[in-house]
């Protein structure tokens, strides 16, 4: 039982990793929330950083 778990883990992960290589509308939506966090946490750093200069202290 513990073999066709594993087999078929092996499978998708196989299939993503092919649809990924060879599909780059895929890899882009599949990477789309890595860009969405670093850009949000771009711009908490930057607020943060602004705030820091413009009183001198922070929050």
């Amino acid at each position: 039982m513990i073999a066709v778990i594993i087999s078929a883990i092996i499978f998708m992960v196989m299939a993503l990793v092919t649809i990924w290589l060879f599909s780059p509308k895929f890899r882009s939506w599949a990477e789309q929330p890595k860009y969405t966090m670093l850009k949000r946490n771009d711009m908490f750093e930057r607020a943060s950083y602004d705030e820091l200069n413009s009183t001198g202290k922070p929050r």
